[in-house]
């Protein structure tokens, strides 16, 4: 049976029928001293398709209990690349997971859908890993490799910059520095809000809160203040919050808002239109939310 999934949003759906669902492998990662228990030689890997709509916290508790583990405790998810798994059973070593180059989903929005998430959405082999004793198996500690870019604050003259070293660097959580999920077809969505969360004055305004003073909700041309709030709170997460991914579902939902205004009116704009015509939009939006 084939399932219908919602790739819009609430007020502007867009449904489709999941005819291709990704299909994942399962894997246990263990101690290397279990890789080679007889009881988990002897078991096959589980193979299931999984429906795009799939919350990234609904497929971690299915995992759970296809493995029989708990379903409490810490937990990551580990994406294999294609052809890397070399292994008699349903197990792999702690020690190959960074070995084979595996990359570990640990800064994913539990309420992701797969279809938002590329590395989950065409499927392939997984393997999950549970805290041991509150420890993790595999020492994994997030690396960007980059010219790494650090904003520390919002000074007088401007964005403080500091630059570190040009190899790879530990990149722990840093406010400002904050990727955005990729809500089906939001990806000129997203730069064009990386692009005004990365504009000194405008983004000192709204984390200093001077926008309530002037929110009108009366404006004929506005949307009660809502636009103006969902942008406010997006970018006190991406500047105050301790996560390195976002999702700007809220947002995304009220600027849809306005596109369905629109189309009412008889224009229509998509949210993947080009960048800058999303940019006027956006801004216009927000201006008359503030007017």
């Amino acid at each position: 049976m084939r399932r219908v999934v919602n790739t819009g949003s609430d007020i502007s759906p867009n449904l489709l029928i999941d005819y291709y669902p990704p299909v994942f492998t399962l894997y246990k990662v263990v101690e290397a001293s279990q890789a080679e228990d007889i009881m988990y030689l002897m078991n096959t890997p589980e193979t299931f398709a999984e429906s795009r709509s799939t919350t990234f916290v609904d497929l971690m508790a299915s995992l759970r209990l296809r493995l029989g583990e708990s379903p409490r405790g810490p937990a990551r998810l580990w994406v294999i690349p294609n052809g890397m798994v070399d292994v008699v059973g349903n197990v792999i070593s702690a020690d190959e997971i960074p070995r084979i180059g595996s990359k570990c989903l640990d800064n994913v929005d539990d309420d992701a859908a797969l279809a938002e998430l590329s590395d989950l959405v065409k499927g392939g082999d997984i393997a999950l890993e549970v805290s041991v004793d509150g420890k993790f198996l595999v020492s994994h500690t997030p690396t960007r490799a980059m010219d790494a870019i650090v904003p520390s604050s919002f000074g007088r003259g401007g964005l403080q910059i500091n630059r570190s070293s040009p190899f790879t660097v530990q990149a722990p959580a840093v406010n400002g520095i904050c990727g955005l999920s990729n809500l089906g077809n939001t990806c000129f969505m997203n730069s064009a809000l990386q692009c005004l969360s990365n504009t000194p004055d405008l983004t000192r305004y709204f984390l200093a809160g001077a926008w309530r003073d002037e929110l009108n909700v009366d404006n004929p041309l506005g949307m009660g203040g809502e636009v103006a709030r969902a942008y406010a709170s997006m970018i006190d997460k991406l500047w105050n919050g301790n996560s390195k991914i976002f999702s700007p579902r809220e947002f995304k939902v009220r600027t849809m808002c306005v596109s369905e205004r629109e189309r009412e009116t008889g224009t229509t704009r998509s949210t993947n239109d080009l960048c800058n015509p999303y940019h006027i939009v956006l801004i216009e939006s927000t201006r008359s939310n503030l007017d």
